[in-house]
């Protein structure tokens, strides 16, 4: 995700949903699109990891 002030001056069309990325990763097979997906969601699995882990590292290392 981009910082608020980056996003004032961004054009173009939005970036595509969750959806879209799963379904261009199976048509492509190019791990960009995961990378993409991963990047949207692994501060929110890092904090589920860190509520039922108790500990840091142990959450960095299951959310990778």
């Amino acid at each position: 995700m981009l910082p608020f002030f980056l996003k004032l001056f961004t054009s173009g069309k939005p970036p595509p949903g969750d959806e879209e990325l799963l379904r261009l990763y199976r048509q492509t097979g190019q791990l960009e699109h995961l990378g993409e997906l991963y990047q949207r969601h692994s501060e929110m699995v890092y904090l589920v990891c860190l509520k039922y882990l108790k500990d840091e590292e142990e959450s960095k290392d299951a959310t990778m």
